[in-house]
């Protein structure tokens, strides 16, 4: 029988406001260590917003970039060292011998709020990540949010498979620290403050930022291999919500019923689920949508256990699917068993997308 299409991690790497790489923020989010914080943003009612935030003394430095690109926003220059950081960690353990390309997502757009990124950030995103690392003109972007890596991956299924890649570095980053953004969630009541935080019984959540890099290939001896095993992923399924955030019709949470029956059809193996790394955040609408997925799927999940490490590094929007695989990955790779993971990304409008991963033993 011929085997389903998949991709090896063979690096991953990430900076959230719990910790500065994969091993750092999975033994956090583990130990429940909670970053968030009121920030120096105040909602419309003169609160002010619960963040989760990178320390500024985390980030590297970028005088020349910034020099050389001065119309970068702030969220663009956090969004940027946040990503220096993460994709060489990411690109560490790989020699490719050549120029890889990039598949990036980022921040999702969001209908009447300039929330979208300048010309001037992917130049700059190219240019700062491990110069020469990057075929810049083979590399593409998404702006899907929180589902943006997961179609990234789908993406690199095609760049390995129908292109014949050896390697594709897979990656988002994001901030909630840009004010026209923060103004649109607050006019929708959605923000976590004073006297209101998310995960106490509100319906608010923490704004974060991160960035999470992933670099995988179709080769299994290129992968990442710890306590004798690697991580396998399968391609990824998709679906669409019409009853979203900024939609008027009723929401009968089909997107996400649609992205979980695709990727566990192509899953692994045919074992029931145990472990779902969930880009839920605190806000109650996205409880309500897993308990639908789950239960139009309840013969595929054997109890499974939910992750939400939203609680702890806040929502980190487009970074979300990077890091959620990355964890999921050090997960398998770490503990005992050969569970299937599902991980999923829900965009606040109407993507949906879900994929699984699995380690599996490699021969001595």
């Amino acid at each position: 029988m011929t085997r389903n299409r998949v991709l090896y991690l063979a690096g991953t790497g990430m900076i959230t406001a719990i910790g500065g790489s994969t091993e750092m923020v999975w033994a956090a989010a583990g130990a429940q260590i909670s970053r968030y914080a009121t920030s120096s943003y105040f909602t419309g009612e003169r609160r002010l917003i619960v963040q989760a935030l990178v320390p500024d003394e985390a980030l590297p430095l970028l005088p020349t970039l910034l020099e050389q690109y001065p119309e970068l926003t702030l969220r663009e220059q956090r969004m940027l060292a946040m990503s220096t950081v993460a994709a060489a960690q990411a690109l560490q353990p790989v020699s490719t011998g050549s120029p890889i390309p990039l598949l990036y997502a980022g921040p999702e757009v969001y209908p009447g709020v300039a929330t979208g990124l300048s010309d001037a950030f992917f130049p700059a995103l190219y240019e700062q990540l491990a110069p020469g690392a990057i075929d810049a003109r083979r590399s593409r972007a998404v702006s899907v949010g929180r589902p943006g890596v997961i179609e990234a991956i789908k993406l690199a299924f095609h760049y390995a498979y129908d292109i014949g890649h050896k390697a594709v570095l897979v990656g988002g980053a994001d901030s909630y620290q840009f004010s026209p953004l923060l103004a649109m969630l607050d006019g929708q009541k959605r923000l976590a403050a004073q006297h209101l935080r998310p995960h106490s019984g509100s319906d608010a959540f923490a704004p974060g930022e991160a960035a999470g890099y992933l670099c995988l290939t179709p080769d299994p001896e290129q992968a990442l291999i710890q306590n004798g095993r690697r991580v396998v992923l399968t391609e990824p399924g998709f679906g669409y919500e019409s009853g979203h955030w900024f939609s008027d019709k009723p929401y009968r949470g089909e997107g996400l019923d649609q992205a979980f029956k695709q990727a566990l059809a192509g899953r692994p193996t045919q074992r029931t689920i145990k472990n779902i790394y969930s880009s839920a955040n605190g806000e109650r609408f996205w409880g309500k949508e897993l308990g639908v997925a789950l239960t139009r799927n309840h013969h595929l999940f054997d109890d499974p256990k939910v992750h939400h490490p939203a609680e702890y590094y806040g929502d980190i929007g487009a970074a979300t699917g990077a890091v959620l695989v990355a964890l999921a990955g050090q997960t398998a790779l770490s503990l005992p068993g050969d569970d299937t993971h599902l991980i999923y990304g829900s965009a606040d409008q109407s993507y949906r997308g879900a994929i699984c991963l699995q380690a599996e033993g490699v021969a001595a």
